[in-house]
């Protein structure tokens, strides 16, 4: 069966289909008040099956802000405040691992973000990037991580016996 319609704007439309469907086309662009057009298919989100979040146990990490009050406050701290000015790489990247693994032995580790935004914190600029190179770099042996470093994804870190015994060593000389 054919069907022609001539549209509003004077276009002409023709149909060629079963009796039924041209019907149909029909009455959903004629406008008749007895038929309804089709509404429109509902696009419905499908929601993906995601790990969930991993519960933030403040138990097992330690914040940029304890790191930095203890830092500041801590009186027998005080003799860090030279590495914050050195320009020592190593110890200035294992300064915050040292203090955080004082304040607690057992807590996850740190990021090389960490250690930046620790650094914010104390009023020095040093680069996400910069940190993650010392890191890898040659203060690699006085580190612990706990994955194997790959680009884009986080590595925690956390201080050696040799990189205690590098950093005391530091203090002292």
């Amino acid at each position: 069966m054919k069907a022609t319609l001539q549209l509003a704007n004077g276009t002409k439309v023709e149909i060629d289909g079963e009796p039924d469907e041209v019907r149909r086309l029909l009455a959903d662009f004629s406008g008749s008040p007895d038929h309804k057009p089709p509404e429109a298919p509902q696009h419905v989100k499908k929601t993906t099956a995601s790990r969930p979040a991993e519960p933030r146990d403040e138990a097992e990490t330690i914040t940029e802000l304890a790191v930095v009050n203890c830092i500041k406050e801590d009186e027998s701290l005080q003799w860090t405040h030279r590495i914050l000015d050195s320009r020592d790489m190593t110890l200035r990247v294992l300064l915050p691992l040292y203090v955080a693994s004082m304040i607690d032995a057992s807590a996850k580790g740190a990021t090389s973000g960490f250690i930046s935004r620790t650094y914010a914190e104390l009023g020095v600029k040093m680069a996400v990037g910069n940190i993650s190179t010392e890191l890898s770099g040659r203060s690699k042996k006085y580190v612990i991580a706990d994955v194997v470093r790959r680009k884009g994804a986080p590595v925690h870190y956390k201080i050696s016996r040799a990189g205690r015994s590098f950093f005391e060593q530091g203090r002292n000389g």
